[in-house]
């Protein structure tokens, strides 16, 4: 667990962050064996991901017909989990304001402003606002606003 997961909730059941195995297999030799070589390579970084039987498939995602896999072996990675990204990004947004960052909501910004290459701030709603850091929450218009 990285240092600061601690101070998001993750060692306390974090309500955003849903453990559940992940399990995957190919359809061809081809794809089984970049599975192989991908688990081999994870395993080797420290990421607990395993080998298992197809037969396990029905215990480790009840929801999938297991009819559907032809695979001769599967690779599961125990520690995975799927994500609430609203209520993560809600928590990343109150730590960082509990660091002293500055939010703005409804506030869109329509320009960058710049220190030769270096990004010094933003102008939103004609006000201009100048910082050390700028993260781009833009969404859909994250690559016009970055332009």
């Amino acid at each position: 667990m990285w240092p600061a997961a601690a101070e998001l909730g993750v060692g306390r059941g974090a309500g955003w962050r849903h453990p559940a195995p992940l399990v995957q297999w190919g359809h061809s030799e081809e794809e089984q064996r970049t599975l192989r070589a991908r688990a081999q390579r994870l395993a080797e970084w420290g990421h607990p991901c395993r080998s298992a039987d197809p037969g396990e498939l029905s215990a480790l995602a009840p929801g999938v017909d297991p009819a559907s896999c032809r695979a001769s072996e599967l690779v599961v990675h125990d520690d995975a989990a799927w994500y609430d990204a609203p209520l993560l990004a809600r928590t990343l947004l109150d730590r960082a304001a509990a660091l002293g960052a500055d939010i703005r909501y409804d506030s869109p910004v329509t320009a960058l402003l710049r220190d030769g290459e270096r990004v010094c701030g933003a102008e939103a709603r004609g006000r201009r606002f100048e910082a050390d850091h700028v993260v781009n929450c833009a969404g859909p218009d994250a690559g016009h606003i970055a332009a």
